[in-house]
């Protein structure tokens, strides 16, 4: 897992999107969206991430959030 990447400024909106290795249409699964989607949940709900929205497409993820 990357840890040299940080969020300069905490105040602002971050727009956020990767990519899956190789493209692969890893999110036109069902059971991977909802992993992701309870990993979401749980960053809202016990690590105080403000998400304003977000999009899942098969072979990568874009989501605008900001952590107060």
């Amino acid at each position: 897992m990357a840890t040299r990447y940080r969020f300069g400024e905490s105040n602002f909106p971050h727009f956020i999107t990767f990519t899956v290795v190789n493209s692969i249409y890893v999110f036109s699964r069902e059971l991977y969206k909802e992993i992701l989607l309870e990993s979401l949940k749980f960053c809202v709900e016990k690590k105080s991430l403000r998400l304003h929205g977000w999009v899942f497409i098969t072979n990568h993820n874009e989501m605008v959030k900001q952590r107060s």
